[in-house]
């Protein structure tokens, strides 16, 4: 898996929009109404529908945000796994926090989350190749 985050909004957008996938995948966690929780829709180019994972973690007294977007990155390599044949799959995130969590990966707040977005992206690179996955941040105002 490679990843990058961009210096802007307006580089990510511009990646976003001109680097074309067999499977491009967008993750987030947010709060709403007392409750946390993550959703991730993975598209296709050529494709009119989606697929869409959510997840809901319970009360926001007892969980942070910060888990919920990085168990939204966990929905994502989850759908990425479960892509039939294809060549390349891209992960956004608008979460810098989470992505940075996962080059410092102990001692951190979350911990067994980071693991099991780990397990998942090598599952998801075992089944289709090393260089399938890139995960790259993406400025967002969470998914619609």
């Amino acid at each position: 898996m490679s990843a990058h985050i961009a210096c802007d909004k307006k580089e990510a957008a511009s990646i976003i929009w001109t680097h074309i996938d067999d499977i491009m995948v967008y993750s987030d966690g947010s709060g709403l109404k007392g409750n946390v929780g993550a959703v991730a829709v993975a598209t296709h180019p050529s494709a009119t529908n989606s697929c869409r994972l959510q997840f809901q973690l319970g009360k926001s007294t007892d969980h942070m945000v910060f888990e919920a977007e990085v168990m939204g990155l966990t929905l994502a390599a989850e759908l990425v796994r479960a892509e039939g044949y294809m060549e390349s799959a891209e992960i956004g995130t608008d979460s810098q926090v989470a992505f940075q969590a996962m080059r410092n990966t102990r001692g951190t707040s979350g911990q067994h989350l980071l693991d099991k977005f780990q397990d998942q992206i090598l599952a998801a690179q075992s089944r289709h190749s090393e260089s399938t996955v890139m995960l790259r941040w993406s400025s967002g105002d969470g998914i619609r």
